[in-house]
């Protein structure tokens, strides 16, 4: 095999494969990238066995094909730290051969029958079709409360992608504190009256990183097997283990009505909550709210035992009854940034029941999140200031 590499296009297909390899897996063919290259195309394959892509390789010109299964490690830092524009690569003999201007590098592969051959999502269910602006933006809104961890129920820690013949997906997930659920228009939905997958958070940030580096347009078709959840472009495909669990029926938690509901303007509630959050983080966690119907407006506090009181004050408008009510400060935050409009909205059922926070005038994104039980300590903090 012998190819001459454009450096900075091919590093763009190379980072994307790079993601996918496991760095400390014991299986040494899971910590290798493998090309393939013929007179039509030149592929990349990684896995790390819970998640593997094939994409196109871009920047290469093939003077001769072949494969060859490149040790991920030490490589990635070699291309791209290599000196020049291109470097030409070739492999004789089980060795490769590096080549930039005045550089020089030999180094061993690995034999390319120890990859293990990637299922793809040919046969596969179809599932949906979206473009990758509208399927990063509901991924990442409708996974924030998916718990970080590997968690049991397994579900705690994924997120489910659920496609509907009438033209919509929804994501969702849950920690069992709160739960968000984003919803968007697709190109096309299953040909069966539903489609749903449940997939490991850990996959999802990674396929989210992904979606992120193509262009916003890029038509994306999503398949579907017994086992695996494919993403695939005109130029890539990518498959994740899908998780063999099942996700609680959440609807019937969605509160149909609310007692109180506040139209603020995100950015200043932002703001004011991430000064508590400075406050409480390493100690409570808890943001008290006040909100106010007859002076329109929303008050914060926290307490820290080496601080002392935090308020924050700003006018909303609020409809319906007044109330005090305890959140965690960081489930809050994040459920208001990923909103990423000029109004929120905030919707409350009494002190021991979940706040509601969504867009104006949308209902295609809502995340419900368990209220912390006050104590008379922390309810007689107006009265310390």
């Amino acid at each position: 095999m012998k190819l001459l590499i454009n450096k900075k296009l091919f590093l763009s297909s190379w980072a994307m494969a790079e993601r996918s390899t496991s760095t400390n897996n014991t299986v040494s063919a899971l910590n290798n990238i493998l090309l393939e290259a013929s007179y039509e195309k030149v592929l990349l394959k990684a896995t790390d066995v819970k998640t593997a892509i094939i994409c196109n390789a871009n920047g290469v010109t093939v003077q001769e094909p072949g494969e060859v299964l490149f040790p991920v490690k030490m490589v990635s830092e070699l291309f791209k730290k290599i000196e020049g524009d291109e470097f030409s690569l070739e492999e004789r003999n089980g060795k490769i051969v590096v080549k930039a201007e005045k550089s020089k590098y030999t180094f061993p592969c690995y034999p390319t029958k120890e990859f293990p051959v990637l299922k793809t999502s040919e046969g596969a269910t179809f599932f949906a079709k979206t473009t990758a602006i509208e399927f990063s933006k509901v991924l990442e809104e409708g996974a924030i409360c998916a718990s970080s961890q590997e968690e049991y129920p397994l579900y705690l820690s994924s997120v489910l992608i659920r496609a509907r013949n009438n033209g919509m997906i929804d994501v969702v997930s849950t920690d069992s504190r709160r739960l968000a659920l984003s919803k968007e228009v697709i190109l096309a939905g299953p040909d069966n009256e539903e489609e749903s997958s449940l997939l490991p958070m850990k996959t999802v940030k990674d396929l989210l990183r992904t979606l992120q580096s193509l262009p916003a347009e890029t038509e994306i078709n999503l398949f579907v097997d017994a086992a695996q959840f494919y993403f695939k472009t005109e130029n890539l495909e990518y498959s994740i283990r899908k998780v063999d669990s099942k996700f609680p029926s959440f609807e019937r938690i969605i509160p149909q009505g609310y007692a109180t509901t506040a139209f603020c303007d995100r950015l200043s509630l932002i703001s004011a909550l991430e000064r508590v959050d400075v406050i409480v983080r390493d100690f409570t966690k808890t943001a008290i709210i006040n909100v106010s119907p007859e002076e329109q407006k929303i008050t914060l506090r926290g307490k820290a035992p080496d601080f002392g009181i935090a308020k924050e004050e700003f006018q909303a408008q609020v409809e319906g009854e007044g109330l005090t009510i305890g959140v965690n400060s960081k489930f809050f935050l994040e459920a208001l940034r990923v909103i990423r409009e000029e109004r929120a909205v905030i919707q409350f059922n009494g002190a021991t029941n979940q706040i509601g926070i969504k867009r104006e005038n949308s209902d295609n994104f809502l995340c419900l999140i368990a209220p912390i039980n006050l104590t008379e300590e922390d309810l007689a903090i107006q009265e310390e200031e």
